[in-house]
């Protein structure tokens, strides 16, 4: 896959066909990163249709003061923390409530390829939140400190400090559900 960056440049010069290519790079692991904030893989799957959508209608300018990944991320966030604030002004009835699935039918399931995936899944789901977002941010989203504090709008340290507590407390709720390591 070409760098997304230069995708981007491509994209911006006319070649519409480069845009394929960043969504297919970042789509499926920026509705997870969404999902953690929404709690609704619907609305994340939305939120993440509308951030691309927000690149082909406003074509905004990349300054390249991060890294690609990193910039649309942020983006991401962004049009997430919107659609919280205005669910809080416009709180909706939310139809799933009523409609009962099994564990089987839910539909993050197309994301969670095995049972280990969907065990850590369920255990990140029960962190707090800064400790989900730069776990997932971390691990299924590929960012490293920096990209990830960029994101966050926090410092390296910050997150340096949150990865480690982060961690410690996923361990400990992995063997509260009994999680075995492989050795």
């Amino acid at each position: 896959m070409a760098d997304c960056t230069e995708l981007y440049k491509r994209y911006l010069s006319g070649d519409d066909s480069a845009l394929g290519g960043i969504v297919e790079e970042h789509n499926s692991k920026m509705i997870m990163f969404i999902f953690s904030y929404v709690k609704n893989i619907q609305d994340a799957e939305d939120i993440a249709a509308d951030t691309f959508l927000s690149l082909i209608i406003k074509k905004p300018h990349f300054k390249e003061n991060s890294s690609f990944k990193t910039w649309l991320y942020q983006i991401a966030r962004n049009k997430a923390l919107d659609y919280l604030r205005s669910q809080k002004r416009h709180p909706s009835e939310d139809i799933s409530e009523h409609i009962e699935l099994s564990d089987n039918e839910l539909p993050e399931d197309e994301f969670i390829l095995t049972e280990r995936e969907k065990m850590l899944h369920e255990a990140m789901a029960k962190l707090p939140h800064d400790y989900y977002e730069v776990l997932n941010l971390m691990y299924f989203s590929g960012m490293d400190t920096e990209q990830i504090a960029t994101v966050l709008k926090t410092n390296n340290k910050r997150v340096i400090n949150l990865t480690y507590r982060a961690k410690l407390k996923l361990k400990e709720q992995l063997e509260k559900e009994g999680f075995v390591y492989e050795e």
